[in-house]
């Protein structure tokens, strides 16, 4: 693990942090700039994450389908229901969880119906 202490970054107004090629950058608790080579992946992702992930890749694609009335009446749901999340999160919740009784419960408290009949489950 190498240290980086040089004003030229900061003078040049680069900060590095995250990964750069095959180095990853991140600053200590000092605040100097520390980069070392990155490992990649010990194995391969296994069935149930790449699954996993595509469910979250479905989802993200059915939210920027969705228009923007659609997209507002997520985000002000989230809002109106003191959910600690925002309208994607909730939109995304929905399309991998798919509970239709706790997403009734939200509609009544919302006013307003939020499924989208569209959406296949994933």
């Amino acid at each position: 693990m190498a240290k980086i202490d040089s004003p030229l970054y900061r003078m040049c107004g680069l900060n590095l942090n995250g990964d750069l090629g095959p180095v990853t950058f991140y600053r200590n608790h000092r605040g100097k700039t520390v980069f070392f080579l990155s490992q990649g992946l010990a194995k391969a992702p296994t069935v149930p994450q790449l699954h996993q992930r595509n469910k979250f890749r479905l989802a993200a694609r059915a939210w920027n389908d969705l228009t923007q009335l659609e997209r507002t009446r997520w985000e002000d749901a989230s809002k109106r229901l003191h959910l600690k999340c925002t309208g994607y999160n909730f939109f995304v919740w929905w399309a991998i969880v798919r509970d239709r009784d706790r997403l009734t419960t939200f509609e009544k408290k919302y006013g307003h119906h939020l499924e989208d009949p569209w959406l296949d489950p994933i």
